[in-house]
């Protein structure tokens, strides 16, 4: 840092002094501020008040097939039409790596692989 102060000096003394203790003021004000904001979030949820996340809609595996054979295998038209029936949105990239678990879960139950499955 080059601030062209001359610590040699009783004056350049004081007036590194000064910006040291006001750099000190200021990371102190901020630590507070970061503080009472946290607690602030922990007793309120958000900015708002409203709780942190949302209820969580599950689409089952079975919606998910039914949906996406209806839509001619198509990614797209599947979160459309999904995002129409529960009302929560769903992206094509969601419904792409879903259909692709779900095949992988089917190929592995038929190899005789025995594994936990769950509908989720």
């Amino acid at each position: 840092m080059d601030t062209s102060i001359d610590t040699t000096t009783p004056n350049g003394i004081l007036v590194f002094n000064i910006l040291a203790s006001v750099a000190q003021f200021e990371k102190d004000i901020d630590a507070q501020r970061i503080r009472k904001g946290v607690k602030y979030a922990q007793e309120h949820g958000t900015k708002s008040g409203k709780p942190i996340g949302s209820e969580r809609t599950p689409i089952t595996d079975y919606q998910m097939q039914t949906t996406f054979n209806a839509n001619n295998n198509n990614f797209s038209a599947t979160a459309r039409a999904l995002t129409n029936n529960t009302g929560v949105k769903v992206r094509a990239g969601f419904v792409s790596s879903r259909i692709k678990r779900m095949a992988a879960k089917e190929a592995l139950q038929n190899s005789g692989v025995k594994i936990a499955v769950s509908d989720a």
